[in-house]
């Protein structure tokens, strides 16, 4: 969002908002880079000053959530199933979505997810058997098909 521009969120939609980058202003509040929105009504957010960097998933399907905000500094991070991985869980039904931080090298095993999975790197970069994907990719992984791997 360009700074000071504005998003209506659409009513009967659960909106799940991470903020990537810059501050995000709900009414007078100020939300900074790294936190984590859940908004279920109508309202209006603004990008502040020197804009901001979001990631928004709505979900028509789960409409009626109570807000929720996580601030950044208190996500809580918890080892992964690898050595090298954490994850800080923001939202568990009626879909999940985390946050998951892969140390350069370590390698994910080939296994599936029962509705897919669906990644937008952030930072740093991700390898598979295909490619190399820098921050900024999107990917969307089938339920048949394997993790990729962070390089060295």
């Amino acid at each position: 969002m360009a700074p000071f521009e504005t998003i209506e969120l659409a009513k009967c939609i659960r909106h799940d908002i991470y903020i990537i980058s810059g501050t995000l202003y709900e009414n007078t509040h100020g939300h900074r880079a790294g936190s984590f929105l859940r908004r279920g009504t109508n309202s209006t957010l603004a990008a502040g000053a020197v804009g901001s960097l979001l990631f928004i998933n709505r979900d028509a399907i789960d409409n009626a959530c109570r807000p929720e905000t996580i601030a950044g500094d208190d996500l809580v991070w918890f080892f992964g199933y690898l050595q090298g991985m954490r994850v800080a869980y923001l939202a568990k039904s009626p879909h999940q979505l985390s946050l998951v931080l892969w140390q350069p090298g370590t390698r994910v095993h080939a296994h599936t997810h029962p509705f897919g999975e669906e990644i937008l790197v952030l930072k740093g970069e991700l390898c598979d058997e295909k490619g190399a994907y820098p921050a900024g990719c999107w990917l969307r992984f089938l339920q048949a098909q394997a993790m990729p791997r962070i390089p060295n």
